[in-house]
């Protein structure tokens, strides 16, 4: 038998061999010393493979293997996008490898062609040439991983756009210039008081309300209700983006939309014009799509509530006490002021002003605009003014027909005792009633009333009824010019 090769007694220790091939390397084995010799090497190579194999791994910097695998992905996405590119080559795959292939290749060469004791090469055995050492790997350092510094969300201000008198920002009278910034505590005081922050967004305080800004900026805008009542105004806004008003303890939260939210000691209202809003809690969560509203008394459970369906008539009147006057070219605050001007409207208490169609409140106000024209209206009367930036200009209410005004407005002042009783009685079995009721009193020349009717009503028929009553019955003027009035009583 010819002397077998080094790789058949691998393969006979494998028990890879059949029966017979095992039986004659076997007896061939027992006859031939240098085999015999040859044999002992391959198996006692194959045992120090077998130790190396079953030895523990080493330890290694996790932190440089993540992100040698990062940036592995990141070569194998530039070879998909630059295909005849040559890629870099990644080294540090091979390393253990080879290191490993390197030192089996030693120990076989060690263990074949020590001492000289090997025989003359047998036929068919291949002679392996010795290994160059390997270079001893030098350590990996880890390296720290560098942390990107946390950036907060661009901050916003705010932009005064409406106030009358009384209004306040953080203790202080409230002033065309005052900057509204988180942390900003507003009061209406006995009028109203518009903020913008951005195109197409903006709230309005009613009357006797208060909130603080919890968050203005680009990632959020929260504002608390402390009492009162707030209109909102916001654009759609993207996915990362929220905006929630936040009253006891719960929050209205909102996508795109115009809303409105009260709060007192005993319920909070949420009304919506326009866009969804959800009614948030502990305790649950109500739903409120466009021209619904609901109403929840302190302590009631959201779960077992469900928003209801508003009157054509609310949702004019909640129309109405919603609209600001909120610039559509609004980049930010600096620039809205420079590019807008200052209107101070000097009207009676409780008569109406409006600005290009926007109702603003009743009595004196001034409001923010953008440079230009524009059309007021005090008391039915209209006057046009050219307002330039950075200009504060004084409106005063039109000369001739608004006497008639006037005297309706003077009236309403020494009778509104009276007024505010017709609505005190609807209060006791609404205590949240709010509305708007628009008059219109036609006066003769000899001061006598033609006609006085309700141009807009109230939902509360009671209260509109009694109002017109006390209109044509303690209402009276002296001779003058015969004239058409039409007056806003807010309750």
């Amino acid at each position: 038998m010819r002397h077998p090769e080094a790789r058949r007694f691998a393969d006979l220790a494998e028990g890879r061999l059949s029966v017979g091939e095992r039986l004659a390397i076997e007896e061939h084995v027992a006859a031939c010393p240098p085999c015999a010799a040859a044999r002992a090497r391959v198996l006692l190579a194959r045992g120090t493979l077998g130790e190396l194999a079953a030895a523990p791994p080493p330890s290694l910097p996790w932190e440089q293997i993540g992100a040698r695998a990062y940036w592995e992905v990141q070569s194998d996405a530039r070879r998909q996008r630059d295909p005849g590119k040559e890629p870099r080559r990644a080294w540090s795959r091979f390393v253990f490898p080879v290191a490993l292939g390197g030192l089996a290749a030693a120990a076989i060469a060690l263990f074949a062609l020590r001492d000289g004791d090997e025989p003359s090469a047998p036929q068919g055995v291949v002679a392996v040439a010795p290994v160059a050492p390997v270079a001893p790997v030098a350590p990996v350092v880890p390296v720290a991983p560098v942390i990107a510094p946390v950036v907060a969300p661009a901050a916003l201000e705010g932009v005064v756009v409406l106030a009358q008198s009384g209004a306040k920002v953080d203790g202080a009278a409230l002033e065309p210039e005052s900057a509204i910034v988180a942390g900003s505590r507003l009061a209406s005081g006995g009028g109203r008081l518009a903020v913008q922050f951005g195109v197409g967004c903006g709230f309005l305080l009613e009357p006797e309300s208060e909130l603080i800004v919890v968050a203005l900026d680009v990632a959020a805008v929260e504002l608390r209700l402390v009492r009162g009542a707030v209109g909102v105004e916001v654009t759609r806004r993207h996915d990362a983006q929220r905006f929630a008003v936040l009253a006891g303890e719960r929050r209205v939260e909102v996508r795109g939309t115009l809303f409105q939210v009260a709060l007192d000691d005993t319920r909070l209202a949420v009304a919506v014009s326009h866009g969804r809003v959800a009614v948030v809690g502990e305790d649950g969560a109500v739903e409120l799509p466009a021209g619904n509203r609901v109403e929840i008394a302190s302590g009631a459970r959201l779960a077992k509530l469900l928003a209801r369906p508003m009157g054509e008539r609310d949702e004019q009147l909640l129309g109405d006490a919603l609209a600001m006057p909120l610039s559509g070219a609004f980049a930010d605050a600096a620039t809205a002021r420079a590019a807008s001007g200052i209107a101070q409207v000097d009207a009676a208490p409780r008569v109406d002003v409006t600005m290009d169609g926007v109702r603003l409140g009743a009595g004196a106000l001034w409001v923010r605009a953008a440079a230009g024209r524009h059309v007021v209206e005090v008391g039915g009367q209209r006057r046009r003014i050219e307002l330039g930036a950075g200009e504060t200009q004084a409106v005063q209410p039109a000369r001739g027909g608004s006497e008639r005004a006037r005297q309706v407005a003077a009236e309403l002042v020494r009778h509104r005792g009276l007024v505010e009783a017709c609505a005190a009685k609807r209060r006791q079995l609404e205590p949240g009633f709010v509305g708007e009721l628009v008059l219109e009193v036609v006066i003769e020349a000899d001061g006598a009333i033609r006609s006085a009717y309700a141009v807009r009503g109230l939902p509360a028929r009671e209260v509109e009824t009694c109002v017109l009553d006390v209109v044509r019955d303690r209402f009276a003027f002296a001779p003058g010019e015969a004239g058409t009035v039409q007056h806003a009583i807010r309750f």
